[in-house]
C-alpha cells in the first residue's frame, strides 16, 4: 500500500471514490442486477475467444437463414417468420465493451480487497489477544464488562449480524 503524507485525507479520497463509483453507476444506469440463484446458474458465463465463435455461428445463419428459421420467435427481433440475428449481434457487443472495462477495473478490486484484508489482519492481530485480556478480567471489573458489551455480544453470536424482526 503506497503510504500519503497526509493519512487523514484518507476519508477525503474514499469520499472522492464513492462518487466517482456513483458517477460511473449514473453513466451505465443500464447495467442490471442478477440475484444470487440466476448468476450462479447463468449460460452467460462466456469463455476467453467464445464470442468470436459465436459471431460465426450468427455468420452463418444469415448466410443460410432457410436452417434457422424455427428460431425466429426466440430471437428478441421484430420479424416472427425469420431468425434475425442483429439482436445477439449487439448483445455481444455490449458485452465486450462493458468486459473491457470490468477487465480494467479487476486490478483495483483485487488490490482493494487486498488492502481490506491486510488492514484487518493488522487490526485483528492485538485485538484479539486484547479481547480474551479483557474477557478474563470483565468479572472482576464492571465497568470493564460495560464496555466490552458489543463485543460479548457479537461474538457470542459468532460474529453473525443481529438477526431481522419482520
Amino acid at each position: 500500500m503506497k503510504k500519503h503524507a497526509d493519512e487523514s485525507t484518507l476519508k477525503a479520497r474514499v469520499d472522492r471514490a464513492v462518487a466517482l463509483v456513483r458517477e460511473m453507476d449514473d453513466l451505465l444506469d443500464d447495467l442490471i442486477e442478477l440475484d444470487v440463484v440466476t448468476r450462479k446458474h447463468s449460460i452467460g458465463k462466456l469463455r476467453e475467444g467464445e464470442t468470436d465463435a459465436m459471431r460465426a455461428v450468427l455468420d452463418a445463419a444469415d448466410a443460410e437463414p432457410d436452417y434457422f428459421r424455427a428460431l425466429a420467435g426466440k430471437d428478441r427481433g421484430g420479424d416472427a417468420r425469420r431468425f434475425e440475428t442483429a439482436p445477439s449481434r449487439e448483445a455481444l457487443d455490449k458485452r465486450d465493451e462493458l468486459c473491457r472495462l470490468q477487465k480494467a477495473l479487476r486490478p483495483f478490486s483485487l488490490r482493494l480487497s487486498d488492502t481490506i484484508l491486510h488492514l484487518g489482519a493488522e487490526a485483528r492481530e492485538v485485538t484479539n489477544a486484547a479481547y480474551h485480556i479483557a474477557r478474563v478480567n470483565s468479572d472482576a471489573d464492571p465497568k470493564l464488562k460495560t464496555h466490552l458489551a458489543p463485543a460479548f455480544a457479537f461474538y457470542a453470536r459468532g460474529g453473525r449480524p443481529k438477526a431481522r424482526k419482520t
